[in-house]
């Protein structure tokens, strides 16, 4: 049998839990459901973010440098998959 220590005995000690709700997004027992105005500000800040995305991808395009190391990643990275597939 394996030497208790003091790390050991705490470590095994139980720690109770009372489980208030076994959900996800639950209020109150319910569960949340997003508003006409929560989805519209979502499918905005959704867009704004994508605008962003496309800005920098954009930024990327014209940049040769970095065109350049983003090509040699994804030789890399095809050479990886190549090896799995």
């Amino acid at each position: 049998m394996a030497k208790k220590t003091k790390l050991s005995s705490m470590v095994a000690k139980a720690i109770p839990v009372k489980v208030v709700s076994t959900s996800d997004n639950s209020i109150a027992g319910s569960r949340y459901q997003p508003s006409a105005e929560d989805k519209a500000r979502e499918r905005k800040y959704r867009a704004e973010d994508d605008i962003r995305t496309m800005q920098r991808a954009e930024e990327i395009r014209r940049d040769k440098e970095r065109m350049k190391a983003v090509k040699d990643v994804a030789k890399e990275q095809m050479n990886g998959l190549k090896k799995i597939c």
